[in-house]
């Protein structure tokens, strides 16, 4: 048992440095949205943004997850409407989630 202990406590702390980079990431868009070199700022704002959304949703699964949230028959019944389906890395993070729907994870708290 107190192993188990020290891995959940191992595994929490791993989360809360990964809670504080997600946050630097959202900060990090935020600078970059504020940038004067507006050229730069069209050159990489579609990765940082793609990189911060799917860092934001890791982190709310991660707080999901840490939560204890049970999963009940609408997390597991596959019904996902075709709109909310994302493309790129954030999407293919979706497609890899054990849940059949997420919007629980998307929505701000």
């Amino acid at each position: 048992n107190y192993k188990s202990n020290e891995n959940l406590n191992e595994w929490r702390s791993r989360a809360l440095l990964f809670h504080e980079n997600a946050k630097n990431s959202g900060r990090l868009l935020q600078k970059m949205v504020a940038i004067h070199n507006r050229a730069l700022l069209y050159d990489v704002y579609n990765y940082i943004h793609d990189i911060n959304s799917t860092m934001d949703l890791c982190s709310k699964y991660l707080h999901w997850i840490d939560n204890d949230h049970k999963r009940t028959s609408m997390f597991m019944s596959g019904d996902v409407e075709p709109w909310s389906i994302r493309g790129g890395i954030a999407g293919d993070f979706l497609n890899i989630l054990p849940l059949g729907d997420y919007q629980s994870l998307i929505k701000s708290d």
